[in-house]
């Protein structure tokens, strides 16, 4: 991947190809609230512009891009998650 002048990467492709739906929902809202935690991006957090319903919009638009088989392992690995810290 080729940075631009500041050395920052482009975002990912939100598709199957990329990576977003390998993360946590709980890490893309925090990505997307705070910032991104890689130092070679340069995504700043929305957390003063954007409201909760804004950022599960943008989170339910990103998932309608990944295939089956992508939001088949979101959903196991959410499910696994539930259970786990389920007392």
């Amino acid at each position: 991947m080729i940075s631009d002048e500041q050395g920052c990467l482009p975002p990912p492709p939100r598709g199957s190809s990329g990576h977003t739906w390998h993360h946590s929902g709980q890490l893309l809202t925090d990505t997307i609230t705070n910032d991104s935690r890689d130092p070679e991006s340069a995504m700043s957090g929305f957390d003063d512009r954007l409201s909760d319903d804004d950022i599960a919009a943008i989170l339910a638009f990103l998932k309608t891009r990944w295939g089956t088989d992508e939001r088949q392992f979101r959903w196991t690995v959410t499910w696994q998650e539930r259970q786990w810290a389920t007392p």
